[in-house]
């Protein structure tokens, strides 16, 4: 799946994740204690690092998605030009300060679409502008419950997603991951991106219509709510019948 492509490299002849691989278990090295947790408080949040992240999540068909890279549709690339005008420039001024050494995002989308060629020097924008094409193509969902979060939470949800008999989908999946091929990996690891197929969606609900009260109940407060919110953009993917595409920066 085009969402779940990982970066690796060979080191002093030994394969590894590159990038993406080291991030993601320092996020495990910070993850909260949920065994001694404070009594004025969650447990699930109050012992996370100073360090936070966003999850970023839109209901969007992956097909059209994944399809827009290398599509060479000129008329899409300046329709998110036009669209996004305002927010692209607020975009590349936070880039000032790089001069010539950053790539604006519209030439990164202009990039991205005609599939190339790429320049490996740019390739954080190259992934930031499949982000603008996924926003133009997709519909944003309410992560109130994943931004900003600290590291380790989408592990923690995920466990209470498993506790609850909800295994067809995980917070996880939308956050390690890179775009799709040709667009090379991010060298900074950052944006992560991961997916949601429609039919996993599908099949979280119905595990999610077999969970009993008792059962939430049982589970952190703060987890089960944030546990609500994904079966609640499955919710809306299902209905749109399309999927889930989630960015993690």
């Amino acid at each position: 799946m085009p969402g779940r492509r990982y970066s690796q490299t060979a080191c002093d002849g030994h394969t590894h994740r590159c990038t993406l691989g080291i991030f993601r278990a320092s996020l495990r090295a910070r993850r909260p204690s949920r065994e001694h947790p404070p009594p004025e408080m969650s447990a699930a949040i109050d012992t996370f690092s100073d360090m936070s992240y966003g999850l970023m999540t839109y209901v969007v068909d992956l097909d059209v998605l994944n399809g827009s890279v290398g599509s060479k549709d000129v008329k899409t690339r300046r329709m998110i030009g036009g669209r996004f005008k305002q927010r692209l420039a607020h975009f590349d001024g936070q880039f000032d300060h790089l001069a010539d050494e950053h790539l604006p995002i519209y030439e990164a989308i202009r990039a991205v679409i005609d599939g190339g060629p790429f320049d490996e020097k740019h390739s954080v924008t190259y992934n930031y502008a499949f982000k603008w094409i996924c926003e133009f193509h997709g519909r944003f969902l309410d992560n109130s419950n994943f931004s900003p979060m600290k590291a380790g939470w989408t592990e923690t949800v995920d466990e209470g997603l498993a506790e609850l008999g909800v295994t067809a989908v995980m917070v996880e999946d939308l956050c390690m991951g890179s775009a799709p091929s040709p667009i090379p990996i991010s060298s900074e690891g950052f944006p992560c991106y991961g997916e949601w197929s429609l039919a996993e969606c599908e099949k979280a609900l119905a595990q999610w219509e077999e969970v009993t009260e008792e059962r939430k109940a049982a589970i952190d407060p703060y987890v089960l709510q944030a546990a609500e919110s994904c079966m609640g953009w499955c919710g809306i993917a299902v209905a749109a019948e399309r999927g889930v595409a989630g960015f993690f920066y």
